[in-house]
């Protein structure tokens, strides 16, 4: 699998991703050359469960599996910074309206427009949070790009 530019929007700054979304880091220069589907497979893995530690470490209030996993997915998306602010709306116990609309703006533009599947993970994501009944969600289609990403084992699995 080939790396792509990753374009942030960021002026002076050039993000590659590689596989499922990893973004290639300063001490990954290795990653340029390509990785197999298995390597792919792995970073992602890896990358989802970091999103999942961060849900778990900044979250104060409880959350059910998909509010769980809607919020990791929303972490791996768009990263931690950016979905922090949505996790303090949740943690301050903001409207529900509010949460809502900040939340669909997050991550919907690359490349310098808003891309519709963007805007569909962001609403699908939204839905899984604020859905009642209790399935758990373990993989899904992305919308944008058709990539399979798996969500991270439910928190009362984890080591």
């Amino acid at each position: 699998m080939p790396m792509f530019d990753d374009y942030a929007g960021t002026p002076d700054v050039i993000e590659y991703s590689i596989g499922y979304g990893h973004q290639i880091q300063p001490n990954e220069t290795y990653l340029y050359a390509g990785i197999t589907k298995v390597k792919a497979e792995e970073l992602l893995k890896s990358d989802v469960t970091k999103a999942g530690d961060y849900v778990e470490y900044y979250m104060k209030r409880g959350l059910n599996q998909k509010q769980y996993d809607a919020l990791t997915n929303l972490v791996y998306a768009v990263g931690a910074g950016n979905a922090s602010y949505i996790m303090k709306m949740i943690n301050d116990r903001e409207p529900k309206s509010k949460i809502k609309e900040a939340w669909k703006k997050f991550g919907t533009y690359w490349q310098g427009k808003q891309w519709p599947g963007l805007v569909k993970m962001r609403a699908t994501e939204i839905d899984w949070f604020y859905s009642i009944d209790a399935v758990d969600i373990a993989l899904y289609t992305a919308i944008a790009g058709g990539l399979l990403l798996l969500l991270t084992t439910p928190q009362n699995d984890r080591v």
